[in-house]
Parts: C-alpha cells; sequence; structure tokens
C-alpha cells in the first residue's frame, strides 16, 4: 500500500485513475489559487503523475503550468485533464459568471499536449476512449454548454447535437458518445 500526500494547503491531489491496461496510475496536483511569491517549493507535487501500481514508484511528471492539472480521464496512451487558464489558477465555482477552465489531451509518452477547448465547463468531466483516439467534452465557447467529440489523430472535432455540461463516456469507436443524467442521452 502507498500514497502521495502533500503538506501544503494550497495544493490538491486529484483523483487518480489506472490506466485500462493496468501498467500504471495518473492522477494530477494542482492549485485552485495562485501561487506564491518567489520560489513554490510543492511545484513538484503539481502537473500530471504516472506512477508504479504496485511499488507507487514516480514513473513520470509532466509540469503543466503554475496552477497544476486536475486528470479527468486516462487511456492507454494519454490522460484528459482540466487546466487553469490565465495568469492566476482559478477558484473553482459552478458560477457561469466566473472564468472557465480548459480541457487538455496530454500525450503520457512524451508530454505533447493539446488543447480541446480553453473554455469548458466546470466540472470534471469528460471522456477518452480506452485506446486514446476520441476525447468528448463540453465546450462553452459558444456561450452553451456544448459537447464535443475530438478525433485525436487528425484533430477533427463534432458537435455532438445536444446542449448538456455531463459527458460520461464514448466508445472505443468514437460512435457513440453519453451525455447527461435525467436521462442519459447516447
Amino acid at each position: 500500500l502507498w500514497s502521495v500526500e502533500t503538506d501544503d494547503p494550497g495544493v490538491g491531489l486529484g483523483y487518480g485513475f489506472f490506466s485500462p491496461d493496468e501498467t500504471r496510475v495518473v492522477f494530477g496536483g494542482y492549485r485552485e489559487e495562485a501561487p506564491p511569491d518567489g520560489l513554490d517549493a510543492s511545484r513538484e507535487l503539481l502537473g500530471v503523475h504516472v506512477r508504479d501500481p504496485v511499488s507507487g514508484a514516480l514513473l513520470q511528471r509532466w509540469d503543466v503550468g503554475p496552477c497544476g492539472a486536475v486528470v479527468v480521464a486516462v487511456s492507454n496512451r494519454n490522460a484528459l485533464i482540466r487546466t487553469s487558464t490565465g495568469d492566476s489558477c482559478i477558484v473553482l465555482t459552478h458560477d457561469p459568471s466566473q472564468p472557465r477552465v480548459g480541457m487538455e489531451v496530454i500525450d503520457l509518452a512524451t508530454g505533447d499536449r493539446t488543447v480541446l477547448t480553453p473554455d469548458a465547463a466546470l466540472s470534471d468531466m469528460g471522456a477518452l476512449s480506452r485506446d486514446g483516439r476520441w476525447a468528448a467534452v463540453a465546450d462553452l465557447s459558444t456561450g452553451r454548454p456544448s459537447p464535443i467529440l475530438v478525433d485525436l489523430e487528425t484533430d477533427a472535432r463534432s458537435p455532438i447535437g445536444v446542449d448538456h455540461f455531463l459527458v460520461f463516456d464514448v466508445s472505443d469507436d468514437g460512435r457513440f458518445v453519453a451525455v447527461g443524467d435525467a436521462p442519459v442521452l447516447i
């Protein structure tokens, strides 16, 4: 049994996810407030962590900026992450008048990042197919919560055709996306 902890009350460690092949545990370290002036001693806890599921050994840590990231979903090759936009970290809120957060995909082998939307719904909702080819998130750039499906191999983006900020799952072939609640829409 292993764990990762922080003594810094300004740093949170988000949900942990097993990769579908169970070779890695992936989680994010993040701030919800602007980082302190000067040297940030907690910087090594921020970002995307990839660890061995048995020993807890750090396999990789990807720095994604001074606010870190919250991991939303994991595939065998990448992770869907929620990031803060702007110069300071955003205190997360469900108030629609507040700034939004970004949703990105990070390649777990290279650290390369693809921005899906800089204006995502303020939730931990989004989905990746198990092989990491398809991502689905709610994009708020139109002023309405509009889920989009992104083919990560071609960067082709398709609206799903329903207004909702909850995106739960995407099928392995990208043909189906589960959104909403009461009822769930496919």
